[in-house]
Parts: structure tokens; sequence; C-alpha cells
């Protein structure tokens, strides 16, 4: 029941001869999380690249279904890098919100810039160096940069790459609570547990190549194949892949909770 956004239309990426991406046919809707999952040079930040604009597909097309997408690409998709301080500008942490406003809305809106802020958890730092945040707050900084656009679609390209698990899950937590904004949100991967508990669909890639592309639901009966393309099982879940009722049960009790609780 979700509007469609944009689909990509064969889509084929190279840096010279030979393609890193080939054959790519995906389609996202609003209100919902994509997780793209490939073991290192499957071409997820590539793949995530072409949809936010950064690089230009070598072949192949991206169709948007909202005109006003199509048109304002610029703010209307976000993509937050691996490693967000190559976004960050200014000497606070409030400047990098306000700054964001004033390019976004042309009004450096305090009470604005707070409330995004907040909404990170990070309104307490306002006045501290953005490189001197802890990692995880760095990370909640570029979201919230992203945030300042009002944007229909973000992309996270490996939000949780360095961080403990606790902060891994205050990261995944927030994407998750954006979904109730009616955003297409996407993110990589090559955790099987971030899939697992907050996706609603799941791409897999090797190669450059789609091999996966289908719900969570379906994504649980697919999971024993993840192996062939370099991809490994946590134990819990490799002790239940045999036990697909068991499993679905407790992934979609975490899943419930998850719904359940607010950040």
């Amino acid at each position: 029941n979700y509007n469609k956004c944009l689909k990509l239309d064969n889509i084929y990426f190279s840096y010279n001869s030979d393609y890193i991406l080939k054959k790519i046919n995906l389609e996202f809707s609003e209100g919902n999380i994509y997780a793209i999952l490939g073991h290192n040079g499957a071409g997820k930040t590539t793949l995530c690249k072409i949809i936010g604009g950064i690089y230009k597909p070598t072949k192949g097309k991206i169709l948007f279904y909202d005109k006003n997408l199509e048109k304002n690409k610029g703010k209307q998709i976000k993509y937050c890098f691996q490693n967000p301080e190559v976004q960050f500008i200014s000497k606070t942490v409030l400047d990098e919100i306000l700054i964001s406003l004033k390019f976004s809305k042309g009004v450096a809106d305090i009470n604005l810039a707070k409330k995004i802020l907040n909404f990170v958890n990070l309104e307490q730092f306002s006045h501290e160096n953005p490189f001197n945040l802890s990692e995880g707050q760095k990370k909640l900084l570029s979201i919230a940069i992203a945030l300042a656009y009002e944007p229909k679609v973000l992309i996270f390209d490996e939000p949780t790459f360095a961080l403990d698990n606790f902060n891994s899950r205050k990261i995944m937590q927030h994407i998750y609570q954006l979904k109730y904004q009616n955003k297409l949100l996407i993110f990589t991967t090559h955790e099987i547990r971030n899939c697992l508990e907050y996706a609603d669909y799941v791409i897999v890639l090797n190669k450059g190549e789609v091999v996966f592309f289908d719900t969570i639901d379906r994504f649980l009966f697919f999971i024993e194949e993840l192996e062939k393309f370099s991809l490994y099982l946590p134990p819990y879940i490799k002790n239940l892949a045999n036990n697909k009722e068991e499993l679905i049960d407790i992934i979609y009790r975490i899943r419930y909770l998850k719904n359940e609780v607010k950040v």
C-alpha cells in the first residue's frame, strides 16, 4: 500500500572497462527500510552513490514516480557517508544544523535546529566541536544534518561501521524510527543481524549483481544460501536456520519490540 518512490532500470556502472554493477533492476517504496547486504567489494556503496546522485550510471536510468523528487533530488535524497566527518564544516554541532537549514530552507531556524538535535539525542552537545564527538555521536550528527533538508529518501552507508553493539543498535533504532515519517530508507551492511532486525526488504549483492531482492519474510527462507556469497550467519541464526518456525517467531518478537520502543 506504500507509494512507489523510485526505480532502477537496468543499471550498469564502471570506472573503466570492467562493470562494478550489472543488470540492476530494483524498485523502492516510501515508508520502508531496505537493507543492501553483501561482502566487501560486492558493490553496495557504489549502488548507494548512484541512488544518491553522487555517481551517474554508465548505462540504464533511475525513474522517479514523484516529479517533485525528480526536480529536487539534491534536497530530497540525502546520503550519509560511512565516515561522517567528511560532512562536517562547522566549529559546533549546532552550527552544522543551522548551516544545513540555511541551505535547505533559506532560514537558519534555531528552534528547528534544536528540535532536530533533540531527535538524535545530541542537543546537550550543541556547542561541542563535531570532531570531538564519539564515533556513534558523529553518525547521529550525520543523520541530523541530512534531516535538516527534510528529505524523502535517506541513504546510510554502513551506519554501524566501527561501532560497538550498544551504539550500533542506537544508530539503527534512530533509522528505524524514521520509517514512521514515511521516508524511504536504505542502508548498506555486511551484518545479517541488521537485516533481520530492521529491514522490510533485503537486497543481496554479489560481484555487482543482485542475487536476492524480496521481503524480510522471504529472506528468512534464503539465509542458508548466504554462505555461497561469503556472508556468514551469526551462530544463533545458524543454529535456528533449519527450524524456520522458531527463527521466524524470534525475529518477529524482536521486531515487535522495536515497534514498541521509541528512542
